[in-house]
């Protein structure tokens, strides 16, 4: 389920505007670095798949500290970006311009404060 919010900047002050502008850049940021990661880290864990299925030198519990340490970074990326979003979240509630707005199939927008 996608979310757009639509700010009216001129009904919001400038020091509550730009506080939300810099956390969307935050957010498009952490969402670029996390994709990258979980690209990057996701073929590290298929060639390491790749090869703990011909090779069976090391012990099962070797191989799924492994697989552990290879998902550690792009779940960290996760993490970070759903407290930029949360925090981003927390910025437009306190917002007096600012509508979101939720595509589904019955998307209505509503008010932050409300």
């Amino acid at each position: 389920m996608d979310t757009v919010t639509s700010i009216d900047a001129c009904a919001i002050p400038r020091d509550q505007l730009r506080p939300i502008l810099a956390g969307y850049l935050a957010l498009d940021r952490a969402r670029r670095a996390r994709r990258r990661l979980v690209s990057g880290f996701g073929w590290l864990a298929v060639v390491a798949l790749a090869v703990d299925a011909f090779i069976h030198v090391l012990p099962l519990s070797a191989r799924w500290s492994a697989m552990a340490v290879i998902a550690i970074p792009p779940a960290w990326a996760w993490v970070r970006e759903l407290r930029v979003e949360r925090w981003l979240m927390r910025q437009l509630d306190g917002a007096s311009g600012a509508l979101i707005y939720t595509l589904s199939p019955s998307a209505t927008p509503r008010s932050p404060t409300a």
